[in-house]
């Protein structure tokens, strides 16, 4: 999670897409090296949801955000991944990292995002660990 003054974010790219930017950096001209995307998306607090919004959010049930619990000096939060765009990676490097999502809750991610974008039920489209028919 990154955040500068005016706006916390969750970066959705995969972290190789970041380190093959690093790795790509010195060779790429100034024009490419500040046009190199990744993916971000605006994160919220849950105050100004009802009761009934933010226990769905948190329960997952709500396919717009993404639950993002507090842990040490940071807040509950959601990330809005209706609102997720493509950013310039230096702008994203230029900022603080204030915490990082460990592989459970990448995989939930993940799993949120998929289920957020196909409107699928996982357990229709995945037999087994694999793709159904």
């Amino acid at each position: 999670m990154l955040a500068n003054l005016s706006m916390l974010g969750l970066v959705i790219s995969h972290s190789c897409d970041i380190d093959k930017f690093r790795e790509e950096r010195p060779k790429l001209a100034t024009r490419a090296r500040n046009a190199w995307p990744v993916t971000l998306a605006p994160v919220y607090g849950l105050e100004n949801l009802d009761a009934g919004q933010a226990g769905d959010v948190r329960a997952g049930r709500h396919r717009r955000y993404f639950h993002l619990p507090s842990e040490a000096k940071i807040p509950e939060l959601m990330a809005d991944l209706w609102m997720q765009q493509p950013v310039p990676i230096v702008r994203v490097l230029a900022l603080k990292r204030r915490a990082t999502l460990d592989p459970e809750w990448v995989a939930r991610l993940w799993l949120h995002i998929f289920v957020t974008t196909s409107r699928r039920n996982p357990k229709d489209v995945f037999v087994g660990g694999t793709l159904g028919a």
